[in-house]
């Protein structure tokens, strides 16, 4: 009995995480946030945000903290994080320079650079 017991065990936690990669194959994990911030003056920092516009995710333990402005990947997969942004810079020789991190770590690729010369000059 003991041994039909564990192997009825066995064939319930086999049929459960099929069921889990069945529903991953036809329903993949996804994670959508519109976020917004009306301006800033932050220098050296993160950036944080007003509010959220929109935020859908059937991604578990997937989250994006407007406060923080850090996005939390729940689930293994891969994202596509992408932003845009309006630069209006009144100081002369001023530089804006933005980037993402992954785990803390600078991504050279998404760097986002405008210059404001004392000239007036971009």
């Amino acid at each position: 009995i003991n041994a039909t017991n564990h192997l009825e065990s066995v064939i319930g936690n086999l049929k459960e995480e099929n069921m889990k990669l069945a529903a991953a194959i036809t329903k993949p994990p996804y994670a959508s946030y519109c976020s917004y911030k009306s301006d800033s003056t932050q220098v050296s920092s993160t950036v944080t945000f007003d509010s959220v516009f929109m935020s859908a995710t059937n991604a578990e333990g997937t989250s994006f903290d407007i406060s923080t402005g850090k996005f939390t990947a729940g689930t293994a997969g891969v994202y596509r994080i992408t932003n845009s942004l309006m630069v209006h810079m009144s100081h002369g020789d001023s530089w804006l320079t933005i980037h993402m991190r992954k785990n803390g770590i600078q991504i050279n690729e998404s760097v986002y650079q405008s210059r404001m010369g004392s000239d007036g000059s971009t």
